[in-house]
């Protein structure tokens, strides 16, 4: 499998997974649990603040495949 080929199948997995009305009541609770509308830095609490942006990472890679749009996605060739 292409490079191509798995995205396109890692794309396709998310829309799936995340339409349905199933996945769509999962994706709010992602959402709220993993702070997409919250701040995300605790005064004096570093730990604190880094487990938030792992959740924060989290939500936000999940976004990404969800609302990938094939029209802005331009393939990049790397000369070897």
């Amino acid at each position: 499998m292409t490079s191509e080929e798995e995205l396109q199948q890692t794309v396709a997995d998310f829309k799936e997974t995340f339409s349905s009305e199933r996945g769509t009541r999962v994706l709010a609770k992602l959402a709220r649990y993993c702070l997409s509308e919250s701040p995300i830095f605790v005064p004096d609490n570093v730990n604190q603040t880094m487990y938030n942006l792992g959740a924060h990472a989290t939500y936000r890679y999940i976004m990404h495949f969800v609302n990938f749009d094939w029209d802005k996605h331009k393939p990049i060739r790397v000369i070897s």
